[in-house]
């Protein structure tokens, strides 16, 4: 299994006392993807948003200098990735090995 974040979007605050775009909510999509054999590769993903805490001023990055590794940490620090995953993983399993099907009326 190969899982990615994807960082969708950062809300900021203008002003945040004396700090200046405040990352507030972070947007994300944590992927998944595993190559089957004999079968196509088969991907899902799930996401959500995150509500940080304002920083301080000693712990602040300023906005064009926070990178999406720091973001990701923000996110593996406050998320329960493992539960993530593991409904990932179940997904997965259900694409591969289907338990229902839709079918068309066999009447008319």
């Amino acid at each position: 299994m190969k899982y990615t974040w994807e960082i969708s979007a950062l809300e900021c605050k203008i002003k945040d006392g004396d700090l200046d775009n405040v990352i507030y909510t972070v947007h994300w999509r944590l992927g998944v993807s595993n190559e089957l054999k004999d079968k196509e590769e088969i991907k899902t993903d799930t996401y959500g948003s995150l509500i940080l805490e304002s920083p301080t001023a000693v712990d602040f990055v300023p906005y064009d200098q926070i990178t999406k590794e720091q973001v990701i940490g923000w996110l593996e620090s406050k998320l329960d990735v493992d539960s993530l995953k593991e409904g990932l993983n179940k997904q997965i399993d259900f694409i591969a090995n289907p338990i229902t099907i839709t079918k068309i009326q066999p009447f008319k």
